[in-house]
């Protein structure tokens, strides 16, 4: 079943992080589908098997990219690529995972990675918390 026919329509909407869930089918017009983890394309997968327009929300500063942190994803380690205080300790949200500095090495991985999201039906991205810190 198909919500809607055009992207003006898309008005309600809703973001999860979880698998689809018939009990929290609430029959929005898109679904973000939040975060850029293993389960990524089988969410994906499943909230278009149920006519949704699939949107997806993922970190920009921050996220599950420990590929690229340490090397998985290109040989290179990228630790030095995360923010840091005057002291010298690392501006993080969480273990593994620093708040990054804009690089051209990570703007090149998130594209890669929005990629595969596209290909995998995603018709929007939503890119936030491109946060860079002070202190």
């Amino acid at each position: 079943m198909s919500f809607i026919r055009t992207r003006q329509s898309e008005l309600t909407g809703f973001q999860e992080s979880a698998p689809f869930d018939p009990a929290l089918d609430v029959g929005v017009d898109f679904v973000m589908v939040y975060g850029n983890d293993e389960s990524l394309y089988e969410r994906i997968r499943a909230y278009k098997a149920r006519g949704y327009v699939v949107h997806l929300m993922t970190g920009i500063a921050w996220g599950t990219y420990q590929d690229y942190l340490y090397g998985r994803w290109d040989g290179l380690d990228h630790w030095a690529e995360a923010q840091r205080r005057v002291d010298g300790s690392i501006v993080g949200h969480g273990k593994d995972i620093p708040y990054m500095v804009p690089t051209i090495a990570f703007s090149n991985y998130l594209s890669e990675q929005m990629k595969k999201a596209i290909d995998a039906g995603v018709e929007a991205i939503h890119m936030e918390e491109p946060e860079f810190w002070d202190h």
